[in-house]
């Protein structure tokens, strides 16, 4: 593969960005707020570029199955319109449409959120918006089960275990936290938990524990806590840091077979403020102990973990700048950083015969592509 620094292939912020395996190279996908999203090449050939109906935003372009990297085996790329009107637009995997889903026609409803899961070997897509939680199958391109929502739906989650699968919701203004039972087929919801946390949630997760699952809640606040389905905490520690968005990764990070939690947080009213430094801190997901924490400059907008000769690498995007830390025993190493004269919003890497890939997105729509040495510096 060749070398390739920037395209300008957008003509607003790279909201979402993906590496996919294709023909054993690189591809990428990625959505704007300029309302377009592309399929293209490693060395910047645009494979396909469509353009629908409202900004696609952070967060809002999902592929299923979700952890599938190799292109061909990707069955659906799902973007989300958000601002103007709420509609779903479904994609195979070279951008050609199979469908769309116009949430609410006549007041032009935006989507809160957009998030995939395949539970039980089906495809489910759930989708936040004002008043109400959805459920839709992608496949037939049909709204499955809705559910009412006293506040504004900011993130959901399903999981299945031995017991069933359930899902849980978090919503702003009630700042309520609920857990549902969930029939086999999605049709069909039963409320068995609810909770309220201290300010409004920003994102949740789930997080297995001696066999147990156990609901991460971050508030936009900088509160994080880990709690029992019904609410009762395990833990809480305050970042006092704003969390505007899901920079969240759970992760073994030194091997020892217990979990660890990765954030990033967004200091200050500005990203570029040289005023204010952001904090990127890694939990031990068991107790709340902080195991790594740094202060960057700008908002972390997006990592990425990584293995090297059996070593651990976090790739933070942070303000204008990228960075390479190794993960040591005792602290986080910086290795390498890029400064770039404008800000990054999105990353991800992929591994190929042995190589690691990176891309980049930037505020202003260009894209970047590089790699990574085995020593952890990044190369572009």
């Amino acid at each position: 593969m060749k070398k390739m620094v920037l395209w300008k292939v957008f003509n607003d912020i790279v909201s979402n960005i993906y590496l996919l395996r294709k023909n054993n190279n690189a591809a990428i996908l990625a959505s704007s707020y300029d309302r377009c999203l592309i399929l293209m090449t490693h060395d910047g050939e645009i494979i396909e570029k469509r353009k629908i109906d409202s900004p696609i935003e952070i967060d809002a372009l999902v592929t299923i199955p979700v952890h599938e990297k190799t292109i061909d085996k990707i069955k659906y790329i799902i973007a989300g319109g958000g601002l103007r009107r709420g509609c779903i637009h479904i994609f195979n995997s070279s951008l050609t449409q199979l469908g769309r889903i116009d949430i609410n026609r006549d007041t032009h409803t935006k989507i809160t959120f957009l998030r995939a899961f395949d539970i039980e070997n089906k495809d489910v897509l759930v989708i936040g918006t004002p008043k109400k939680f959805l459920f839709l199958d992608p496949q037939n391109v049909n709204i499955l089960l809705e559910i009412k929502s006293d506040g504004i739906p900011k993130d959901a989650l399903i999981y299945s275990s031995s017991y069933g699968t359930f899902t849980i919701t978090a919503e702003t203004l009630t700042k309520y936290i609920t857990v549902y039972t969930l029939s086999s087929d999605f049709t069909d919801v039963k409320m068995i938990h609810r909770f309220n946390v201290q300010s409004n949630p920003s994102f949740i997760d789930i997080i297995p524990l001696n066999d147990t699952q156990h609901i991460f809640v971050a508030e936009k606040t900088g509160l994080i806590s880990l709690r029992k389905l019904n609410g009762e905490k395990i833990w809480a520690r305050r970042i006092r840091e704003t969390i505007m968005w899901r920079r969240l990764m759970t992760h073994d990070i030194d091997n020892d077979g217990a979990l660890e939690i990765l954030i990033g947080c967004q200091n200050g009213e500005n990203d570029l403020s040289r005023k204010n430094a952001s904090t990127f801190a890694i939990f031990n997901a068991i107790d709340g102990s902080i195991k790594y924490k740094i202060f960057l400059p700008g908002w972390i907008k997006d990592f990425r973990i990584i293995s090297l000769n059996e070593e651990k690498f976090v790739i933070i995007a942070a303000g204008k700048r990228l960075y390479s830390f190794r993960l040591s025993e005792n602290e986080l190493e910086e290795i390498h950083s890029c400064k770039f004269d404008k800000s990054v919003w999105r990353i991800d890497a992929i591994k190929i015969e042995n190589k690691y890939y990176l891309c980049m997105g930037y505020i202003d729509g260009q894209i970047g592509f590089g790699s990574i040495n085995q020593e952890g510096r990044i190369e572009l």
